[in-house]
């Protein structure tokens, strides 16, 4: 077997719309009232336009506020390319959330036991490609719930190729807008992906089937103005266990929220910043386990040692995507494993290089023939050992190929020598 790396998503097309229409108009919209977070770091080279629109403000309200998306729509079809079929992996009843290192960024693929698919956030733009091929890896060619907290960059910069790259579901949107490129090249690839797409607020249901459920929890508020306060944040629920997804929610939001939200595992907020995990919500939620997700050696200093000291406090396990790369936490429902030990480091870090780590729990079960994504191996090119063609991993053609059909190298010359073709759609 040859071996592979990753490349840069298929890029959108440029609207020229503003992007409060494009996001009242995409195809299949279902409006609810949610709101965006926001990273101070984010789209800072794009944000010409300070003023933000709310897509609630500007679309008709077409269902109730509280609106349940499971009723949605499969993942769409993309067009057929090579004539193959969409593998997909299985987690064997278990629930599996991937806390990928992208920088500093958010981006959580989450594997559900009913062998659907979430991804919540796709960082900045550069990480699009891991993003895709790891999930790739994972064995999947379709997501069913794409969630985006927030329009800033660091959290949506990466969105338009990978929704670009997959049969896409549905879509959870704030309904905060922006009005930068990063933002309408994300409506564009969703719009082109044919997804039902609902605005996620306060009591907005993804799903509930049994003892597994996804709930929205805030924004609870209509004022939309500060997109860090108004982060999608959801409730994962699987049997005993729960999950809270943040976003970039700072103490201002957090407050909104402090009923109802005892969790086991915490995806800390802002990355880190101290801004965020305000001392009432951190006792309110009262996790076990808490993730951040920040950049080694950022500008910003996250995570902060007031956040730090905190979680300390409180007697949480503390887990760094800075320090200990993508992190990978395993439940059955009652129990939790997780692919590394938790760290003590205090505050930020200034090293670039991320320290050995001990598997405390279960690693995820690769495809066939693909790395196992937990082992962070990064590749550039997909094989069609069928037809003889070699693809960037974010050609859309690749979410056509059937798994037994499907090879990775990082090697371009080598796959050429062995009579492999470029694709002449994406040309690697």
């Amino acid at each position: 077997m040859l071996a592979l790396i990753m490349l840069s998503g298929c890029s959108a097309k440029e609207v020229n719309s503003s992007p409060e229409s494009r996001a009242e108009n995409i195809t299949g919209t279902v409006v609810t009232e949610s709101s965006p977070g926001d990273d101070s770091s984010s789209d800072s080279e794009e944000s010409t336009v300070s003023d933000k629109t709310t897509a609630a403000e500007s679309t008709e309200q077409t269902v109730s506020d509280k609106t349940t998306v499971s009723e949605s729509n499969e993942p769409s079809s993309a067009e057929e390319t090579e004539s193959e079929s969409s593998g997909s992996s299985t987690t064997g009843n278990e629930l599996k959330v991937h806390f990928l290192d992208v920088g500093q960024g958010d981006s959580i693929f989450i594997e559900l036991p009913d062998n659907k698919t979430m991804l919540i956030d796709a960082s900045e733009k550069e990480y699009a490609d891991r993003i895709t091929t790891y999930i790739y890896s994972c064995g999947y060619n379709s997501l069913d719930y794409v969630v985006a907290t927030h329009p800033h960059s660091d959290h949506i910069g990466g969105m338009a190729d990978v929704i670009g790259s997959f049969s896409i579901g549905n879509v959870i949107l704030s309904p905060a807008t922006h009005t930068t490129k990063t933002y309408t090249n994300m409506l564009t690839a969703i719009d082109n992906s044919g997804a039902k797409v609902t605005l996620g607020t306060a009591g907005t249901e993804l799903f509930s089937d049994g003892d597994l459920s996804a709930v929205v929890i805030a924004p609870v508020t209509e004022d939309y103005s500060d997109l860090n306060n108004s982060s999608v944040m959801i409730m994962l629920t699987y049997g005993d266990r729960k999950f809270l997804f943040t976003g970039d929610a700072e103490e201002e939001e957090e407050r909104t929220v402090t009923a109802n939200i005892d969790c086991d595992v915490l995806k800390v907020g802002h990355h880190g910043s101290s801004t965020s995990t305000g001392s009432a919500f951190l006792t309110a939620a009262s996790p076990e386990y808490a993730v951040i997700s920040c950049g080694a050696g950022n500008s910003y200093g996250h995570p902060h040692t007031e956040t730090i000291d905190k979680l300390k406090k409180a007697g949480v396990n503390i887990y760094r995507t800075d320090l200990q790369g993508d992190i990978v936490m395993t439940c059955d429902g009652k129990n939790i494993t997780v692919n590394v030990s938790p760290t003590t480091a205090d505050g930020a870090q200034s090293g670039e290089s991320k320290p050995e780590t001990t598997t405390v729990g279960t690693t995820p079960a690769p495809a066939t023939q693909a790395p196992a994504a937990a082992e962070s191996v990064s590749y550039s090119y997909v094989l069609n050992t069928n037809t003889m063609k070699i693809h960037r991993a974010s050609c859309s053609s690749v979410k056509q190929m059937s798994e037994e059909n499907t090879d990775y190298t990082n090697d371009y010359d080598a796959a050429i020598a062995a009579g492999y073709v470029p694709c002449k759609r994406c040309k690697p």
